[in-house]
């Protein structure tokens, strides 16, 4: 569950780079790719987890 946590917060914040401080900045080009490192981590531990065997037990609990 904390994976998930950390999952939302990661795309919480690039939400937060796109509706809040891109549309507030002078210079568009300062933040314009702001939220993409977030959305880079994102993938990146989501292809990690597919690689990692034990991506691949059944959880412990049941949703």
């Amino acid at each position: 569950m904390s994976g998930d946590a950390l999952m939302v917060s990661e795309l919480f914040r690039a939400l937060g780079y796109v509706d809040g401080i891109q549309p507030a900045v002078g210079d568009k080009t300062e933040w314009h790719a702001a939220h993409l490192g977030q959305l880079r981590r994102l993938v990146k531990e989501k292809e990690s987890q597919a690689a990692s065997p034990l991506s691949s037990l059944p959880p412990a609990f049941p949703p």
